[in-house]
């Protein structure tokens, strides 16, 4: 029996073809839960990140006390004292 020789190649690409779109779309998924979660904690009054303010996205914008004070600090104590 005598197999196409091109059987293989389109049936990797297949593959790769549906690996590739499900990271793409995994990588979109992953995009929209951020934003969506981003849009719904920007008027948030209890700040739940893990990390420091001034890593924060909304660090320049944000009026809770603790950003305040981080921007304060940040441009140091000359600033502060005009």
């Amino acid at each position: 029996m005598n197999l196409p020789t091109s059987l293989p190649t389109s049936r990797r690409r297949f593959f790769t073809g549906i690996a590739r779109s499900l990271g793409w779309a995994s990588l979109g998924g992953f995009a929209v839960a951020q934003d969506l979660k981003r849009r719904r904690l920007q008027g948030d009054p209890n700040c739940i990140r893990l990390y420091t303010c001034t890593e924060c996205a909304e660090f320049r914008g944000c009026t809770k006390p603790k950003a305040v004070e981080a921007r304060a600090e940040a441009e140091g104590p000359s600033s502060s004292a005009r």
